[in-house]
C-alpha cells in the first residue's frame, strides 16, 4: 500500500496488489497511446491494448516496430506524447519522480544486458534489493534460496557474474527480478544471445514463474510458441495482430 497523487496534487491510498476479483480484472491498460519524437518519427501510434492479471504475453515485432518503447513507458522511463498507461486504475504517468521508485517496486524487469553488479556474488546480487528495501534478514534468505531453486542456479552463490555462462546470468537476472516478489515480469528479449537449450531452459522457468502466479511480458523479435499464451505483434508503432480478446 502506498499513495501516490492525483493531478490535483491531492494523496490518495492506492492498495497494490488488488484482490483478484476474476482472472479476466485488468492490471495494464494502454489506450490510444502515441509517442513522438522530435516533430514527426512516432515510435507508437494510437497503440490500445490491455493484459489482465495473470497472462503469459509475447510482445513481438522487428527491431525499431515500438516493442521497447511499450517497456519504456510500462517502467515510468518515458511518457506518452498521448494516450495514457494504467496499472490498475494508476494513470503511470501522473506520478510525480518521487513516488516512481515505489511503483516499480510491483514489477520485477529483466533488461536485455542483464545489469549484473559485477562485483557482487549471485546471491548478493540477488539479495540486494530486497535489503535496499529494508526487508528482515529472515525474509530476504527465503525468497532468496526460494528464487535459487526456482532459476535452477542452487549451490552457484558465492559464484560471480563473470564466473557464470551467459544462460546462468540470464537466469541470475531473472531471480534477482523475482526476488521481490513482483506482481508483473517484464523480460526483453531473454533468448537473443543464446543457444536453443538455454534458450528453451530460461523459457521453462518464464513458464514456471507464471504457474506460480506471476503475469509475464516477454517483448521478443523471435517467433516463439508456447501453449496457453497471447501473442501481441507489434510493426511500425502499431498492434498488427492480438492472438485473442478478453471478457470484458
Amino acid at each position: 500500500m502506498y499513495q501516490v497523487r492525483n493531478n490535483g496534487g491531492i494523496f490518495f491510498t492506492l492498495l497494490l496488489p488488488f484482490p483478484t476479483l476474476c482472472y479476466y480484472m485488468r492490471m495494464i491498460q494502454f489506450e490510444e497511446v502515441s509517442k513522438r519524437y522530435g516533430k514527426s518519427f512516432y515510435a507508437l501510434r494510437d497503440v490500445t491494448f490491455h493484459i489482465a492479471e495473470e497472462e503469459f504475453v509475447f510482445i513481438t515485432g522487428p527491431s525499431g516496430s515500438g516493442k521497447t518503447t511499450i517497456l519504456k513507458l510500462l517502467i515510468a522511463e518515458e511518457k506518452p506524447t498521448k494516450g495514457r498507461v494504467t496499472f490498475y486504475s494508476l494513470n503511470v504517468h501522473n506520478l510525480r519522480r518521487s513516488d516512481i521508485p515505489r511503483y516499480r517496486q510491483k514489477l520485477g524487469v529483466v533488461f536485455q544486458d542483464y545489469r549484473l553488479i559485477p562485483d557482487k556474488t549471485v546471491r548478493e546480487n540477488i539479495s540486494f534489493v530486497m535489503e535496499m528495501l529494508g526487508a528482515k534478514d529472515s525474509e530476504i534468505n527465503e525468497n532468496v534460496r526460494n528464487v535459487l531453486n526456482i532459476v535452477r542456479l542452487k549451490g552457484k552463490e558465492k559464484r560471480y557474474p563473470h564466473q557464470l555462462s551467459g544462460g546462468e546470468q540470464q537466469r541470475l537476472a531473472i531471480a534477482r527480478a523475482i526476488v521481490n516478489e513482483p506482481d508483473i515480469l517484464l523480460v526483453d528479449e531473454p533468448t537473443a544471445s543464446l543457444d536453443k537449450e538455454n534458450s528453451e531452459l530460461v523459457l521453462d522457468i518464464l513458464k514456471k514463474i507464471h504457474e506460480l502466479g506471476t503475469t509475464v511480458l516477454l517483448f521478443t523479435h523471435e517467433h516463439i510458441k508456447l501453449p496457453h499464451t497471447r501473442v501481441i505483434k507489434v510493426d511500425n508503432g502499431s498492434i498488427t495482430h492480438d492472438s485473442h480478446s478478453h471478457k470484458q
